[in-house]
């Protein structure tokens, strides 16, 4: 299994408000550079990968509660405010919550 699929089912399990890559790579048992340097050799990074899960969530919980609110968005994608999660919204998607769920109708 690569670093990738390894950092993957990492950020894939338990809250995301918790996740950070030093701990992602305190659990591999290497060093943050040591991770940082084998996800860039596989064509990634850890913002790249951790936006992705992040995106990933937002949309899953959109697919089974098309009126879920911004409150359970930034539960979901792991932010502390939910003009955080607007603003990352509206940076992933490219449209904001709204226009999305008018999308998906």
């Amino acid at each position: 299994m690569n670093y990738t699929d390894q950092v993957t089912l990492y950020l894939k399990s338990g809250d995301m408000g918790s996740k950070s890559e030093p701990e992602c790579a305190r659990s591999l048992c290497i060093s943050t550079t040591t991770l940082q340097r084998r996800l860039r050799r596989e064509g990634t990074t850890w913002r790249a990968l951790l936006e992705q899960e992040k995106r990933g969530r937002m949309t899953a919980l959109l697919a089974r509660n098309p009126h879920a609110d911004s409150y359970r968005l930034a539960e979901a994608g792991g932010f502390s405010k939910q003009n955080s999660v607007r603003r990352k919204f509206r940076h992933l998607f490219g449209m904001t919550i709204t226009d999305y769920k008018r999308m998906q109708a």
